[in-house]
C-alpha cells in the first residue's frame, strides 16, 4: 500500500495506532465507487465494514414490502455502525448503501474487526464513537419522522446535507431526496420551490444552493 493510502487514513482516523494502520492496510480491500454504484447489496450476509476515506456513501434500509429508508450518510473520519454490529453478528443486513458521489473506501473483514477490538484501544474507541453518533442521528431523525410535516422534514434533511458537505450548495436531485424521505417527486418539487420562493435556497439543474436563511438557528 503507498504511503498516500496511510496518511489518508491516517489524516481520517487519527485516533487510530500506527500499528492498526498497518493491520488495516494489510487485511483490508482498497475499492473505488462512482456515483450511483451499490457499495452494499440488501439482502446479502455482512461480511465487511468499510471506511471511507474520500467521497460519501448512503446508507439505507429495506422493508419486507421493498420500501427503502435512508438512514445516514457515512464519509470520511466515520463509519457504518450497522455494518459493525451486523458483521459482528454475522447476520444478512436488510440494508444496502450507494455511493452518493465517487467514493474510495476499504473494506475490511469481520474477523479482522474482532481481533482489532480486542488488541487496539483505537479501534474500540472508534466503535463506540460510531455507535453513539449513530444513535443521536437516529433519535433527531425519528423525532422529526414523528412529530414534523413532510416541509419540516425536508427542511432538517437538507440541513444534515448542508453541514456534512461544508459546502453551500450540494448536487441531487428531486428525485434522489425523495427516494430518501420516501415521498414523491412532486411533492419534493413542490416544497423545495416554496422553500425558494421564501428565500431559503435556490434550485439550480441537480443542484441546490444555499441562502444563510435556511440553517438560522444551527450556529
Amino acid at each position: 500500500m503507498s504511503n498516500d493510502l496511510t496518511e489518508k487514513v491516517r489524516n481520517n482516523y487519527p485516533w487510530f495506532e500506527d500499528d492498526l494502520i498497518a493491520g488495516i492496510l494489510q487485511k483490508g480491500r482498497v475499492r473505488q465507487f462512482k456515483k450511483g454504484e451499490t457499495v452494499i447489496h440488501a439482502k446479502e450476509p455482512i461480511t465487511h465494514s468499510l471506511l471511507c476515506i474520500a467521497g460519501r456513501i448512503n446508507v439505507y434500509r429495506e422493508d419486507e414490502s421493498g420500501n427503502s429508508y435512508f438512514l445516514y450518510t457515512i464519509e470520511p473520519g466515520s463509519g457504518c455502525a450497522l455494518t459493525l454490529y451486523c458483521g459482528e453478528e454475522s447476520s444478512t443486513g436488510d440494508l444496502y448503501a450507494i455511493a452518493s458521489e465517487d467514493s474510495e473506501v476499504i473494506m475490511i473483514p469481520v474477523k479482522s474487526m474482532m481481533e482489532w477490538s480486542k488488541a487496539f484501544p483505537g479501534w474500540l474507541e472508534f466503535t463506540f464513537k460510531t455507535y453513539l453518533h449513530r444513535f443521536r442521528e437516529l433519535m433527531e431523525v425519528l423525532d422529526q419522522v414523528a412529530f414534523n410535516k413532510m416541509d419540516q422534514q425536508l427542511e432538517f434533511y437538507l440541513k444534515r446535507k448542508f453541514i456534512k458537505s461544508g459546502n453551500s450548495e450540494i448536487k441531487i436531485t428531486h428525485q434522489e431526496i425523495a427516494d430518501d424521505l420516501n415521498s414523491s417527486r412532486e411533492v419534493i418539487s413542490r416544497l423545495l420551490k416554496k422553500m425558494e420562493q421564501d428565500k431559503k435556497l435556490i434550485l439550480k439543474r441537480s443542484a441546490i444552493i444555499l441562502e444563510p436563511i435556511l440553517m438560522e438557528g444551527e450556529k
